[in-house]
């Protein structure tokens, strides 16, 4: 009903393909007359994707060792600046935040995190995409079995590219209408501002 109710404001007219709550997005409305490139893209499209694939066993070795020597859930905590509950249960999905929220100096990649990965960092850090942006990030997340990412619209103008590192049977995402499972070593690309979640059924 509510939906219904917004599309009859005369702002909405233009998006007479939006037929539910699934087809919103706000990139679409950044950029008015670009034709809608949907919730998964082509990454083929994407730069980034394909660097992030050629590069996957660099990332999972560094992820890796931040693992084993225990120091993931310490990094988790020093990169937070609020615990959001935008996931659950509690711990069942952790982000590890490469870049710094708000960066002085120019110091986005100055995080604790980036000097236990320093080629990740090193990387990303000199990619065209995120560099010029004060709102481009990078993190390493772990969903664990029954943990979920609840339903939710990101803020335009965004992309966002995800490398699977080990990809779990039962771990998928939904954007829009369309729902995806990881593939280890491969890059999704994805219109971050459709409703989207994620969830471990393993």
């Amino acid at each position: 009903a509510v939906f219904d109710e917004m599309k009859r404001l005369p702002y909405f007219a233009p998006f007479t393909h939006w037929q539910s709550p699934y087809d919103i997005n706000f990139n679409e409305e950044w950029f008015p007359g670009a034709a809608p490139g949907g919730p998964i893209w082509d990454k083929a499209l994407v730069p980034l994707a394909t660097v992030l694939e050629t590069n996957a066993e660099v990332v999972a070795a560094e992820l890796s060792s931040i693992v084993e020597r225990g120091l993931f859930e310490q990094l988790h905590f020093e990169s937070i600046t609020a615990e959001g509950q935008d996931s659950a249960p509690f711990g069942g999905r952790v982000a590890v935040e490469l870049t710094a929220g708000a960066p002085a100096g120019g110091a986005a990649w100055a995080t604790a995190a980036c000097r236990e990965a320093s080629r990740t960092c090193a990387l990303l850090a000199q990619r065209p995409e995120l560099q010029g942006c004060e709102h481009a990030s990078a993190a390493f997340v772990r969903l664990r079995p029954g943990g979920r990412l609840k339903p939710q619209y990101g803020a335009a103008t965004k992309l966002r590219v995800q490398l699977a590192i080990q990809a779990d049977p039962g771990c998928r995402m939904s954007v829009g209408k369309e729902t995806v499972a990881w593939k280890t070593g491969e890059a999704i690309v994805y219109d971050d501002t459709y409703i989207h979640q994620e969830w471990h059924a393993g």
